[in-house]
């Protein structure tokens, strides 16, 4: 049973503020002894300070952004609730997750390596995220691999997936291992391409792998809107779109 309430919040409302990028989004809600979340694609990025506050500060990172606002107790408000978020709130189909196993098989320092097309068919260097596999050497050494007496009961390191910790079936025998997730924002409509790859703190590189996802993000607003021609038997307006 969640504690999560997303009914009877309405009236959402984005006012532009004088800094860049930065905006009010202001809301009404039914919800009078609950405090509230933001969450922007999915992540929580803020919640109320007091009960009566109806407002948050959001940044256009320019991206596609899906805007949720949630209702949970006083006592929950810094609860991560992305799992019991609605599907298309939880993961906006623009939104990509990248999840690898990680285990001993890779060396402390380590970084994965995530580029993307633009849904053009050419990785673009420019897209390019990194993130650290084992941020550090203390969280690689499994059991029996590490300095002896540091480290809990199946890990010598406090923080390893050693044996019986980590996620189910990730990691080699013995080891529990765990796995790496890199969230990619896709903005194009179709087909992307996304290259995955593991270099060492040396320099070296493995072989990089493709996947292939469907990306679908919110149509653009429109920059100019002009009425191009009407016909008075169908009562049809034709109207011309344009993007700056």
């Amino acid at each position: 049973m969640t504690l999560l309430r997303t009914t009877d919040i309405h009236s959402l409302r984005l006012a532009p503020l004088p800094a860049p990028d930065l905006w009010r989004l202001t809301f009404h809600s039914a919800h009078t002894t609950l405090h509230h979340q933001l969450y922007v694609n999915g992540q929580r990025v803020d919640y109320t300070q007091r009960i009566e506050q109806r407002s948050f500060l959001v940044t256009q990172t320019g991206v596609p952004q899906e805007l949720c606002v949630v209702a949970v107790p006083a006592d929950r408000r810094t609860t991560d609730y992305h799992d019991s978020l609605p599907a298309a709130q939880q993961s906006p189909p623009w939104i990509h997750h990248c999840r690898v196993a990680r285990d001993l098989s890779h060396v402390p320092l380590a970084q994965l390596r995530v580029r993307h097309d633009h849904a053009t068919g050419t990785i673009d260097s420019e897209t390019e995220q990194r993130e650290a596999i084992w941020p550090d050497a203390n969280e690689h050494w499994g059991f029996g691999l590490g300095e002896f007496g540091a480290g809990g009961f199946g890990v010598d390191g406090d923080l390893a997936g050693g044996l019986g910790v980590g996620e189910f079936g990730t990691g080699p025998f013995g080891f529990g291992g765990t796995s790496l997730s890199v969230e990619l924002v896709l903005a194009e409509q179709g087909m992307h391409q996304i290259e995955l790859a593991v270099e060492t703190p040396d320099g070296a590189t493995s072989p990089a792998t493709l996947a292939t996802v469907r990306a679908a993000p919110p149509p653009l607003p429109a920059d100019h809107l002009i009425a191009s021609l009407y016909n008075p038997s169908t009562e049809t307006l034709t109207l011309v779109v344009s993007h700056s």
